[in-house]
């Protein structure tokens, strides 16, 4: 269900956020959407337990970049499909988030593009990639 602003109409408003939000009544399966939509509301609507990690990670790392300390959890991140999204727009945390067994090694080109300052810490897997081809 698209939640939509009662005064613009807006779907997840961040404009008017305390007139559409309820915690108890959101639907959570869309909780990237808040982290698209209202990162600045990011204290207000932040649950680790209740957000989709699976299909929402990269909103995290593309919207909520500036909260990173508080929602990085290398065990829920969904390394599989969005670990660029941490090599393109977390590259200033690298060093919390950077997991040399969990990168997806189809994303080396976005380390390469984000993270050459830390390629003495992913080469390794670029190397074993360079060999598997």
């Amino acid at each position: 269900m698209t939640i939509k602003c009662p005064v613009c109409g807006t779907r997840y408003c961040s404009e008017h956020f305390d007139r559409w939000w309820n915690r108890k009544k959101f639907d959570w399966n869309n909780s990237s959407f808040l982290a698209q939509c209202c990162p600045n509301h990011f204290d207000e609507w932040w649950d680790e337990d209740k957000y989709n990690w699976k299909d929402g990670s990269w909103a995290l790392a593309r919207y909520c970049v500036k909260y990173f300390d508080m929602w990085w959890d290398a065990n829920k991140y969904n390394w599989e499909r969005d670990s660029n999204y941490l090599a393109h727009y977390c590259a200033e945390y690298f060093d919390k988030w950077w997991n040399l067994n969990r990168f997806n090694i189809k994303h080396l080109d976005t380390l390469e593009l984000f993270c050459s300052e830390h390629k003495d810490k992913w080469i390794e897997l670029k190397l074993y990639q360079d060999l598997s081809t």
